[in-house]
């Protein structure tokens, strides 16, 4: 996985003002080059510091507007308020096998780290991914 510094700071910024709430968001580019170059906001239904639901209306709309332009959907991201950026017992439970999920750790000074995580298909193990940024 391979993303601009641009986006990396735009997820930067979307975890700190989101904060104490989780932000989320849905990650677009091009998955044949594991490429991310684009972040949709689509709103948290929940508006909580523990969970995230993005509205499945929106998300449709996201998915059809990528693929209009040439993208695919490659992730989710999240941010975890006050809390480690490792997958949670129900973000496992939820994730899609083979997509990626980034999980941003954030307090409110700011995003602390950010780590990217999928879900084999094979037998649902979780597992944390490699990701570039430049």
């Amino acid at each position: 996985m391979r993303m601009s510094k641009e986006l990396f700071l735009r997820l930067a910024l979307i975890s700190r003002n989101q904060y104490p709430n989780e932000a989320c968001g849905i990650l677009l580019g091009n998955s044949e080059t594991s490429r991310v170059d684009t972040v949709c906001e689509p709103r948290n239904i929940f508006k909580t510091a523990d969970e995230f639901e993005i509205d499945s209306l929106a998300y449709l709309k996201i998915e059809k507007c990528a693929e209009k332009n040439g993208k695919d959907v490659v992730g989710i991201f999240h941010s975890h308020p006050d809390a480690a950026a490792v997958p949670s017992e129900m973000d496992k439970q939820y994730m899609i096998p083979g997509l990626n999920y980034f999980i941003s750790s954030v307090d409110c000074t700011g995003m602390k780290q950010l780590k990217a995580y999928t879900r084999k298909a094979t037998d649902g193990e979780v597992i944390e991914l490699e990701y570039k940024v430049g």
